[in-house]
């Protein structure tokens, strides 16, 4: 039973910590672009995108098992708070840095 808990404790930061990095290193360059690009290039306005991924990253960083912030969200349940930061990086993130997502 110990070497499940192990198991899984360990596999939990294997995929729940770099999820996380996903998401803040998105919020990161989302912030960081100019206002104008979004609307130049008809992508929701900045504010919008910065709040999703802002949020994306709040509810990733409770399921990463810290003591004292691990919300019980569950692994399974914050892999789907990725999915904002991979669309800003498979759609947005390109068309700003002009530069094709083909």
């Amino acid at each position: 039973m110990v070497l499940y808990y192990y198991l899984t404790y360990g596999l939990t930061w294997i995929v729940t910590v770099p999820a996380f990095v996903f998401e803040i290193v998105a919020l990161i360059d989302a912030a960081r672009q100019p206002t104008a690009a979004y609307v130049a290039h008809d992508k929701w306005n900045k504010l919008n995108w910065v709040a999703v991924l802002a949020l994306a990253a709040l509810f990733g960083l409770t399921t990463v098992p810290f003591v004292p912030f691990n919300m019980g969200f569950g692994m399974y349940l914050g892999l789907f708070f990725i999915i904002p930061a991979g669309v800003y990086f498979a759609d947005v993130a390109p068309a700003l840095k002009g530069r094709s997502s083909w």
